[in-house]
């Protein structure tokens, strides 16, 4: 059975590092980590993830504009894209998306974030995170 690929977009490496240590330690994923958002695309088009974890608010290009270029890349449009930030409390990430993107409130547990990954890779993918 071949693993999940999850690319973690983050300009704090020691979060992208901890993120992708939690998620392998599962043995279901494998991930790549980008910390520069300006070469985030180009780090999805060679991984070919099944999901994008990304941050916000990162320096030279924030969140939402990777999101968007990544949406209009014809190699990566049906990527699924999930935000991972301390920018959006939890009563507002349980009840929003932006752009049809869910979101993933920092601080979280190993366990929460596991549990948010595989939520957003079993949705079907029309409704998934997009």
């Amino acid at each position: 059975m071949s693993k999940q690929r999850i690319l973690i977009v983050d300009d704090n490496p020691m979060i992208a590092k901890m993120v992708g240590t939690w998620l392998e330690r599962t043995g279901v994923y494998e991930t790549r980590r980008e910390c520069r958002p300006l070469l985030a695309v180009s780090a999805a088009r060679r991984f070919k993830p099944d999901l994008v974890l990304l941050d916000v608010d990162m320096p030279g290009m924030d969140g939402s504009a990777v999101a968007e270029a990544i949406r209009h890349d014809r190699l990566l449009e049906d990527t699924r894209i999930v935000f991972l930030t301390a920018l959006v409390a939890k009563h507002e990430a349980e009840r929003g998306s932006c752009g049809g993107a869910k979101f993933i409130p920092k601080p979280i547990s190993p366990a929460q974030l596991i549990d948010h990954v595989a939520h957003a890779l079993a949705e079907p993918h029309e409704a998934a995170c997009r």
